[in-house]
């Protein structure tokens, strides 16, 4: 089994457990894909991943406003919400960014909740969530066509905003489950999904799963747009 404890984890990065549990809701670790029950296992790559970016002197990851004021940047937006101060040094510091290095700032655009439901559920769940990552690839073709992706069943990954998974949880009775099959990603700031979810963030949420084929197809996508961006 690879992967290592919340412990571990804590002690490999200096800080203390909860640290660690708040960095898997926030998305800066992630759990061990295909392991489930109760013991929380840490990805070791991810862990490897957030000492490299530590090393690198990648700073700290952006604010959800400023993260989502990123995303929106990429999308061809103006993120009126900033400043435009801080909009000029945000549009600058993507423009000099590799897609790792996005990656990693946007990390803290939400909080990850991940559950197991049944069947039955997983449409009525949908019905309450903004579509991103897989379930956004199979809800539109034109979405499926731009990561080079096919559409699954089953499943449930989503924007919700920030309280609403919990509701969710108890509504259909889930259960917690890091490999779990229904994700939903709470937001405190809703104003970039008034629309569906940017294709960026859908990018970032691919690049963040567990799949292989996915997370390849979300960084490409990335590397992309920062490319077309640079060269602009």
């Amino acid at each position: 089994m690879s992967g290592v404890g919340v412990a571990e984890a804590a002690a490999v990065l200096g800080v203390q457990p909860q640290a660690v549990r708040k960095m898997l809701r926030e998305g800066l670790l992630e759990y061990e894909p295909g392991l489930r029950g109760i013991a929380v296992v840490v990805s070791s790559a991810s862990l490897a991943r957030l000492q490299a970016m530590r090393a690198r002197g990648s700073g700290r990851p952006w604010s959800e406003r400023t993260a989502w004021a990123g995303i929106d940047l990429l999308s061809g937006g103006s993120a009126g919400w900033l400043t435009p101060q801080a909009r000029y040094r945000l549009r600058r510091s993507v423009e000099q960014q590799t897609a790792d290095e996005f990656l990693w700032s946007a990390r803290r655009r939400a909080s990850v909740y991940r559950y197991r439901g049944d069947a039955e559920a997983v449409p009525l769940i949908a019905a309450h969530v903004i579509p991103t990552a897989a379930s956004a690839v199979a809800d539109d073709a034109r979405v499926a066509a731009a990561f080079g992706l096919a559409g699954g069943s089953g499943i449930v990954d989503g924007y919700v905003p920030a309280g609403v998974a919990q509701q969710i949880s108890a509504a259909y009775a889930l259960a917690e489950d890091p490999g779990g099959n229904i994700v939903l990603r709470e937001v405190t700031f809703t104003e970039p999904l008034a629309n569906g979810t940017p294709m960026p963030a859908i990018a970032l949420d691919l690049a963040d799963s567990p799949t292989t084929r996915e997370r390849s197809a979300g960084m490409r996508y990335l590397e992309g747009v920062l490319a077309h961006g640079r060269s602009s």
